[in-house]
C-alpha cells in the first residue's frame, strides 16, 4: 500500500466515523468499516483500538477549529469575529458529533489554549470597543459564550441553523446594561 493508499484509507475511514457516529456514537466499528468501504484489516492496521479513531477525529477537529478562529482574524468588528467563530463551530460540532463525548480529553492541552487566549483577547477588544458588555468580567463571558457554543451543538442538527444559535449566543455577549 502506497503512503497515498494509505492516506485516502484513513480518510474514507474517518469520514465514515464521523458520519456514523453522528447518528449513533456507540455504533460499532464494523458499522464504521462498512460505510468507509475498506477492509477490516486496513482499519485496525490503522485504528488498532477505538481510542486512536477518537483521537484521529479530534485532533482533525482541532485543526478545523483553529482554521475559524485563524478566518475570524480578518474581522475587524470583534462582535461579528465572536458570532462567526460561534456560527462555524457548532457546525463543525455538529458534524462532529463524537467530539462531545472525547473532547475533555484536549481541554487544557496547548492547542484548545491558544484557542481560548484568542477568543478572551477578543471580548476583552469588545468591552473595550463597546460592542459587548462590561457588566460581567470577560472571563464569565468567556465561560458563558463558550458553554453556549458547545451546549446549542448538542441538540440533534437542524432544529436551528448555526447561524441562528450563533446569534443567540452573541445576544447574551451583547446585551445592554441598563439599570437593575
Amino acid at each position: 500500500m502506497t503512503r497515498a493508499d494509505a492516506r485516502r484509507s484513513v480518510d474514507a475511514i474517518v469520514e465514515a466515523a464521523r458520519e456514523v457516529l453522528a447518528a449513533d456514537p456507540a455504533a460499532s466499528s464494523q458499522s464504521i468499516i462498512d460505510r468507509s468501504g475498506v477492509h477490516r484489516a486496513t482499519f485496525y492496521r490503522h485504528f488498532p483500538s477505538r481510542e486512536a479513531l477518537a483521537d484521529e477525529i479530534y485532533d482533525r477537529f482541532l485543526v478545523d477549529v483553529h482554521a475559524i478562529h485563524d478566518r475570524s482574524r480578518a474581522v475587524s468588528d470583534p462582535a461579528e469575529a465572536l458570532e462567526q467563530v460561534a456560527r462555524e463551530t457548532i457546525a463543525e460540532i455538529e458534524r462532529n458529533r463524537l467530539f462531545l463525548y472525547i473532547a475533555p480529553r484536549g481541554v487544557g492541552d496547548d492547542s484548545t489554549r491558544e484557542l481560548v487566549v484568542y477568543l478572551h483577547a477578543r471580548i476583552v477588544e469588545g468591552q473595550e470597543r463597546g460592542v459587548l458588555r462590561t457588566d460581567q468580567p470577560a472571563d464569565a463571558l468567556l465561560a458563558a459564550y463558550s458553554g453556549l457554543v458547545i451546549g446549542m451543538a448538542i441538540p440533534p442538527p437542524g432544529m436551528a441553523p448555526p447561524a441562528e444559535k450563533a446569534r443567540i449566543a452573541m445576544a447574551l455577549l451583547r446585551a445592554s446594561t441598563g439599570p437593575g
